[in-house]
């Protein structure tokens, strides 16, 4: 009896020590259950196309702050170009000019997004980013080869250069997003079910045509009548 009862109290204390010891492994257990949850609902959403418009409005954000970089930046690449010498007035003004149109175009395409989501107006959006990346390509070749044979305004032609190049993939990436989620951008439904929700309002309003309309006693009275005759 001793012998059992020292072994439950021996038992006892190491049985305190591994509760003492499992609690922050429990606790880390559960931390990290947290995040691989958390992780979990992040793929799937991605996967469902969730956060689909909100992935294509956060990119639109992105392209407004290069949009707004290219317009301070083409002041001061201005100034210099026309100061300098060996200064292009030309690439002063397609500075200016560009920073100013796809800061307006940017503040357009956040109302268009946020509040004013129709087809015409996407479409419109959706050609405008297409055609501004390729315009900001051209730019950013100009600005290139401005850079190369300007030594004094070299350092600003290529910090130009830099930030059309990312408004070029940006207004890229935006533009394939857009088309790709065009559904869930401009009313929420999915693209993979928007055959299959044209197909059920159609099934509706055919099935609402050409319902065959219940007869009451009167139109019963009426066609027996006409039969009659």
């Amino acid at each position: 009896m001793d012998a059992e009862g020292g072994g439950k109290s021996n038992a006892k204390p190491e049985s305190g020590h591994r509760s003492s010891g499992k609690s922050p492994n429990v606790r880390s257990i559960g931390h990290h259950s947290y995040i691989g949850t958390a992780w979990n609902a992040v793929k799937t959403g991605f996967r469902e196309n969730r956060f689909a418009r909100k992935r294509t409005l956060f990119v639109w954000y992105i392209s407004m702050g290069w949009s707004i970089a290219l317009l301070i930046l083409g002041f001061i690449d201005a100034g210099h170009n026309g100061s300098s010498s060996t200064g292009s007035a030309a690439a002063a003004f397609a500075a200016i000019w560009n920073g100013i149109l796809f800061f307006l175009m940017g503040l357009w395409g956040l109302f268009v997004l946020r509040e004013y989501r129709t087809i015409m107006n996407f479409a419109v959006l959706l050609g405008l980013a297409v055609m501004g990346s390729q315009l900001e390509f051209t730019l950013f070749v100009c600005f290139v080869g401005y850079a190369k044979h300007s030594k004094e305004e070299g350092p600003y032609d290529i910090a130009m250069a830099v930030f059309l190049f990312l408004q070029t993939f940006t207004l890229t990436l935006f533009s394939f997003m857009a088309w790709r989620h065009r559904g869930l951008v401009i009313k929420g439904i999915n693209p993979d079910e928007e055959l299959q929700f044209g197909a059920n309002e159609l099934i509706a309003s055919t099935a609402d045509e050409y319902s065959v309309p219940s007869m009451d006693t009167g139109t019963q009275s009426n066609t027996s009548n006409m039969r009659r005759i």
